[in-house]
């Protein structure tokens, strides 16, 4: 994509002609241009505009102060250019990428957000099943209290019927 837009803007930038009517070179060099990753690091301003600024043709016909080949330049952004496959403009390309941004942006958020929901419903899941209910636990020992005490009373009436049995009844023919 990186090349087709220089490329774009080297062919309308050497349509036009300096001031003296020699031939202008490229605006940017594409020599550098060789691996896609990092291409933008990698962009330089041809030489012969870099030794002098009077290289750039921003006059459509040679004359100074003419700057209608500049504005033409800029224009660039609305003319068509093929990026890939797809023709399309530069402000509509750019528009289309900065959307699709938000639009993956939009839907990072919205996952995070829904793990965040899920991991803490799990945690809570975990929670109840290994955590221990104070209020339940409250209860089980009340429950286990009146148990006890049911028992302990029980132990008591058979101590007491034994002791009867044994002590209260005699000897017998005596």
């Amino acid at each position: 994509m990186l090349k087709s837009l220089i490329a774009c803007i080297n062919k309308g930038h050497s349509i036009s002609s300096i001031d003296n009517g020699t031939p202008v070179s490229d605006f940017f060099d594409l020599e550098g241009l060789t691996d896609p990753k990092g291409a933008a690091s990698s962009i330089d301003i041809h030489e012969d505009i870099v030794k002098t600024i009077d290289n750039i043709a921003a006059s459509s016909n040679g004359e100074k102060g003419d700057g209608n080949h500049a504005i033409a330049l800029a224009e660039m952004k609305n003319s068509a250019l093929t990026i890939g496959d797809t023709t399309t403009n530069l402000q509509d390309f750019y528009e289309g990428m900065i959307g699709g941004m938000a639009v993956v942006s939009q839907e990072a958020i919205r996952l995070r957000d829904n793990s965040a929901v899920l991991t803490g419903a799990v945690e809570q899941r975990r929670q109840s099943v290994s955590s221990v209910s104070l209020d339940e636990e409250m209860s089980n020992m009340i429950q286990f209290q009146h148990a006890y005490n049911a028992s302990a009373r029980m132990l008591s009436l058979q101590d007491e019927l034994l002791d009867k049995i044994i002590n209260g009844m005699g000897i017998a023919g005596r």
